[in-house]
């Protein structure tokens, strides 16, 4: 049992170091370019689950239809989404992510892609192929568990902690 409790103990400090890491530079990068926490998930769901309506977005995120607007316009005006109507209800609109939005995910995931790159370069060629090995039997067991079926089945290089 004291195994058990080591390995949860530092599989959940790596998972906090990894998610810190990747949200100070996701944090950092928003500030830049003049967008929130909101319009970040915002951006990350729309590239999850493609094109939506506001009232669907709205729903998602658990805000009203007006925050939603209003938080997308400065998404709009940055042009990180694009919005339409719905050819079979022209009051409803539907938003995706656009090139730019998607630029911006990816400019994340390129900046932690580095800080990976990084710590693999300082790693001995031991340890490389044990945390390799360890990670593959990672990702075989989480495939087995009924609760981690979804993210397995779908895994996205671009996720985020967020």
């Amino acid at each position: 049992m004291k195994e058990k409790q080591q390995i949860i103990d530092l599989l959940n400090e790596w998972t906090q170091l990894l998610c810190q890491k990747n949200f100070s530079s996701l944090i950092s990068n928003a500030k830049k370019r003049g967008i929130s926490i909101s319009q970040i998930s915002t951006l990350y769901k729309l590239r999850h689950k493609g094109k939506m309506s506001v009232s669907q977005l709205a729903d998602t995120l658990g805000i009203s239809n007006a925050a939603a607007s209003q938080m997308l316009e400065g998404l709009v005006e940055k042009k990180y989404i694009t919005r339409s109507g719905d050819p079979s209800d022209r009051r409803v609109k539907i938003i995706s992510i656009s090139p730019e939005g998607r630029e911006f995910l990816h400019s994340n995931m390129e900046e932690r892609d580095r800080w990976l790159s990084a710590l693999s370069d300082i790693l001995s060629q031991e340890e490389s192929s044990l945390i390799i090995r360890a990670l593959k039997i990672l990702l075989s067991r989480t495939a087995l568990t009924e609760k981690d079926q979804q993210i397995i089945k779908h895994p996205k290089k671009e996720s985020s902690c967020l």
